[in-house]
């Protein structure tokens, strides 16, 4: 049994950085649901559900340890306004935060609920899956099960450290892990263009009202100079455009401190409203022939085009010709390790965090082969 009822799926450390007058223990709010503007409510009943992991201290207690690390490689940022060096501690705490929200429970639920729609359930072989997918106990769960064994695909991601030197503050969302792709949006249409693995993929992520952290592929974008030198934003128009994408990626509440009134939320909710998604994910069939159809399922993707000061495009991706391929990846192979591990995690054969061990394996296996073949 927890002890703890209230369980956040928002960080209490992150909700802290925007409380009002730094208290710690207010903050403001604005529900995107009711248009109603809180100027300052109790920190501690927000982004949070009773028992949101469920009443086993399992999940919980793995959270909180990621959880303890990060916040103090965050609290150094914070405090000294520098790169920290601990960039792995970083992604594994932007993908797990990403995935253990209110928001992606849903998503999840959702895409379930789209499949059983789907399914066949007049033939034998669906009576399973179909079972199956209803089966879910927890679907915030299954989206941190399905993150665990995805950093191999995010190591190459560079990052940068935004200094808010503007008047303006950041906000953030309870979904304030944000996944766009400015490269491929304009010149990709169908399906998403934010997987993990994806050519062109950014991740934004505001850890204070002063500070952002943004994931990129350094292929695709340049962004500020090429040391680690924090870039400073003085244009408050590129602050606005991080704030409309907390706006649009949020589930249904806005966070931020005493500095952001009323007015300032409208304007945001005026620019970012029509650019708001409708539903979480997608669901299309595919006729391949008279028999059988494929079922594509896609994230529905933040569509706004942003035009931030301080990233351009490399040459070598205004070169880049997409092609007739339906997925573009930053690196084709990690990606075929990567699905080959996932089957034999399915298996039973690795464990989701076993990636490296699989690589090892893998490269003692290949070393064995060759040196049977050349005696």
């Amino acid at each position: 049994m927890a002890n703890n009822k209230k369980q956040h799926f928002v960080p209490k450390f992150l909700l802290k950085n925007f409380s009002v007058h730094g208290n710690k223990k207010q903050i403001g709010i604005y529900n995107l649901v009711s248009g109603k503007y809180i100027t300052a409510g109790p920190l501690r009943n927000e982004a949070c559900g009773d028992y949101f992991y469920g009443r086993d201290e399992t999940l919980e207690t793995a959270l909180k340890s990621v959880e303890d690390f990060s916040a103090k490689v965050i609290a150094k940022i914070v405090l000294t306004d520098k790169h920290p060096e601990e960039h792995h501690t970083l992604l594994w705490f932007m993908i797990i935060q990403q995935s253990r929200t209110e928001y992606s429970a849903e998503e999840i639920a959702e895409a379930t609920e789209n499949l059983s729609n789907h399914l066949p359930k007049e033939r034998k072989f669906a009576d399973h899956l179909y079972d199956s997918a209803l089966g879910l106990e927890n679907p915030v769960h299954s989206s941190i099960r399905g993150v665990l064994s995805m950093k191999p695909l995010i190591e190459d991601l560079a990052y940068k450290l935004f200094i808010n030197r503007t008047t303006c503050p950041f906000i953030l969302s309870d979904n304030p892990v944000v996944l766009h792709n400015q490269f491929l949006n304009s010149r990709k249409k169908y399906g998403s263009n934010t997987g993990w693995a994806v050519k062109g993929l950014t991740v934004f992520l505001p850890i204070s009202p002063i500070h952002c952290l943004m994931f990129f592929d350094k292929d695709v974008y340049k962004v500020g100079g090429k040391s680690f030198i924090p870039i400073s934003l003085t244009k408050t128009n590129d602050v606005h455009q991080l704030n409309i994408l907390q706006y649009l990626n949020a589930n249904r509440n806005l966070y931020f401190n005493d500095e952001i009134d009323e007015p300032y939320i409208k304007f945001i909710e005026g620019l970012a409203r029509k650019f708001r998604r409708t539903k979480k994910t997608n669901l299309v069939v595919i006729p391949e022939n008279e028999n059988s159809s494929l079922l594509h399922g896609f994230d529905e993707d933040i569509k706004i085009e942003l035009s931030l000061s301080f990233v351009r495009l490399t040459a070598k991706a205004k070169k880049y010709n997409l092609g007739r391929k339906r997925i573009h990846y930053r690196n084709e192979e990690i990606v075929k390790l990567y699905k080959e591990f996932s089957v034999l995690v399915a298996q039973g054969i690795y464990a989701h965090t076993e990636f490296e061990r699989f690589c090892q394996d893998k490269f003692v296996a290949m070393t064995n082969s060759t040196f049977m073949e050349t005696n």
